[in-house]
């Protein structure tokens, strides 16, 4: 695990947004089929069985790139790799994008392949 990831606590919960037009980032810059993958190799843990959405319990299938609305220095205008629900991460663009909650304890992991890399090499 790296610098890189953040573990959800109940001040940071609120006001995450899913990002737009994402779906032509690729993974396989930082040696991943996927954001899934990404995901799991960046955070070290487990991938869950629910979706990250809060008061979602339904099978977390994608890694979704998300970022912080009115966020702080921490989170700037970072994205970060979520575990989503289909439902909860649209591959389309979306014209109406509400903010949602994160179930608390959720590992978000920077969305940044380059930065991922060199935290490697060390």
């Amino acid at each position: 695990m790296n610098n890189m990831v953040i573990i959800i606590d109940d001040t940071e919960c609120s006001n995450w947004k899913n990002a737009v037009n994402t779906g032509n980032k690729d993974a396989s810059k930082a040696e991943c089929n996927s954001w899934k993958e990404f995901w799991i190799k960046y955070s070290g843990r487990e991938w869950p069985d629910s979706c990250s959405h809060e008061g979602c319990n339904k099978k977390a299938e994608d890694g979704a790139h998300l970022i912080k609305s009115n966020s702080s220095n921490k989170f700037g205008n970072k994205q970060f790799v979520v575990p989503m629900c289909k439902e909860h991460n649209p591959r389309t663009s979306v014209k109406i994008n509400p903010c949602f909650n994160l179930k608390i304890g959720t590992a978000i992991v920077r969305a940044n392949v380059e930065l991922q890399m060199s935290s490697n090499d060390n």
